[in-house]
């Protein structure tokens, strides 16, 4: 099952190249310009495919801390 795995890399990696590449062509950027996180993410809100973008990168974009994991036991009800 390991070709299965790398073939799936690389149709992961080649998807987020093709939208990197078609939201740079959107917003009218030249060919040898590397798209920023910020620009991205600009793209996706005027697309309105905001839902689309995993939610580790929204964090890095607003430098918003990572969830807080909870761990112990929660008692259901009082």
């Amino acid at each position: 099952m390991k070709g299965y795995r790398d073939l799936s890399d690389i149709i992961t990696r080649n998807r987020a190249e093709w939208i990197v590449d078609y939201a740079r062509m959107s917003l009218r950027l030249e060919r040898e310009h590397q798209v920023t996180l910020p620009e991205l993410f600009c793209w996706a809100v005027l697309r309105g495919v905001t839902d689309a973008i995993p939610t580790n990168v929204i964090r890095r974009f607003a430098s918003l801390p990572e969830d807080e994991v909870l761990t112990g036991t929660i008692k259901e009800a009082d």
